[in-house]
C-alpha cells in the first residue's frame, strides 16, 4: 500500500541575511538611507517616526515597518525609540505585501523576533574594513545549524505577520483614530504637495493654498515629522524622482522638469545629498542604464 504524500510550499523563504541592531535612537543622529534589499524596524521602546520615499510612518511600542529593496528611509525628528533592526534577502513575491504596512506584533512573533535578533547579535561580527564591504559577517564558530534556525525563525514570523495584515490594519486605524492629534491639517498639506510635485512652491504659496499661516504650517510639520514642509517636499521629490527612473523612459532632465528643479545640476546635486548616488548610480542599481 502506498502513502499519500503532499508537497509542502515554500511560500516565503529568506535566502540570505544582511545586518542585525538593536540601536537607542536617543544617541543617534537620524541619517537617510537606501539599499536593494527589506529591511525590518521593531519598536521595542518608545515611539518612532519615520519618512519612507516621502511617506510618513508613525510606530508605536510593539509595531513594525518593513521597508521595500530600495525605498529612501530616513527619521522623521528625534526619537526616543529603541529599534531592532533586521535586513534580509527574499525572492519570495509574497513578501512585497508587508512592504509599507505598519504590523502589530505579538507575544509570539515578538518571541521569534527576540531568538532572530539574538542570533544575529551573537553569531554576526562587522566585517573588515579591508574587504571593501559593509555590514555583518558570521564568526568562525557559527555553524550551519545556527544559520538555519535564524532562516526558519526569520520565515516563520514573516508567516505569522502575512497571516494577520488584516487584523494589523485595523489595529492601526484604530490607535490612529484614538491618538487624533491635529494629524489632519498635516495630511491636508502633505496630499496638497503630493499633487503638486512639479511645481515650485514657497512657503507663504503652501501656507495659503490650506489656509493656514506659515507658523501654523511649520508648526504642523514640526510637531508630526520634526522637519519643515520644504525639506518634506524634497524628500517626496526624491521618492518620484526614483519612481520615475525605475517605471519609466524618460531622461534625467525630462524627471527633472518634471519635478520642477531648476537644473539638471541641481537635481542631481539633491538626488545625490538623500540618497547616496547619483541618478545615473541610482538607474544602475535598478539594472537600467
Amino acid at each position: 500500500m502506498e502513502f499519500c504524500k503532499t508537497a509542502l510550499p515554500t511560500l516565503f523563504s529568506v535566502h540570505t541575511a544582511v545586518t542585525f541592531y538593536h540601536i537607542d535612537m536617543e544617541n543617534h543622529k537620524p541619517l537617510g538611507d537606501w539599499h536593494p534589499f527589506p529591511e525590518l524596524i521593531y519598536v521595542d521602546e518608545g515611539e518612532n517616526r519615520v519618512l519612507v520615499d516621502g511617506k510618513l510612518f508613525f510606530l508605536q511600542e510593539g509595531q513594525a515597518l518593513i521597508y521595500p529593496p530600495n525605498a529612501y528611509h530616513i527619521g522623521a525628528g528625534p526619537s526616543n525609540a529603541v529599534l531592532d533592526i533586521v535586513s534580509f534577502e527574499s525572492n519570495c513575491p509574497w513578501i512585497s505585501e508587508l512592504y509599507n504596512r505598519v504590523l502589530t506584533l505579538d507575544a509570539s512573533d515578538r518571541r521569534l523576533l527576540s531568538r532572530i535578533l539574538h542570533a544575529g547579535l551573537v553569531h554576526f561580527t562587522e566585517i573588515t574594513p579591508e574587504t571593501n564591504l559593509k555590514g555583518l559577517t558570521p564568526k568562525n564558530d557559527t555553524s550551519p545549524l545556527d544559520l538555519m534556525a535564524l532562516k526558519n525563525n526569520l520565515e516563520l514570523l514573516l508567516i505569522n505577520l502575512y497571516k494577520k495584515l488584516d487584523r494589523n490594519e485595523e489595529t492601526v486605524r484604530a490607535a490612529s483614530n484614538s491618538a487624533n492629534f491635529k494629524e489632519e491639517q498635516f495630511f491636508l498639506v502633505t496630499k496638497y504637495l503630493k499633487k503638486n510635485l512639479g511645481k515650485v512652491l514657497t512657503l507663504e504659496e503652501i501656507a495659503a493654498a490650506n489656509r493656514l499661516s506659515v507658523s501654523q504650517l511649520k508648526y504642523a510639520f514640526r510637531a508630526q515629522i520634526g522637519c519643515g514642509p520644504l525639506s518634506y517636499f524634497l524628500s517626496l521629490k526624491i521618492g518620484a524622482a526614483k519612481n520615475l527612473i525605475e517605471d519609466t523612459a524618460l531622461t534625467f532632465t525630462e524627471i527633472s522638469d518634471r519635478l520642477g528643479f531648476s537644473s539638471i545640476h541641481y537635481f542631481s546635486k539633491l538626488f545625490k545629498e538623500k540618497t547616496g548616488l547619483t541618478p545615473t548610480e541610482y538607474a544602475k542599481t535598478v539594472n537600467k542604464a
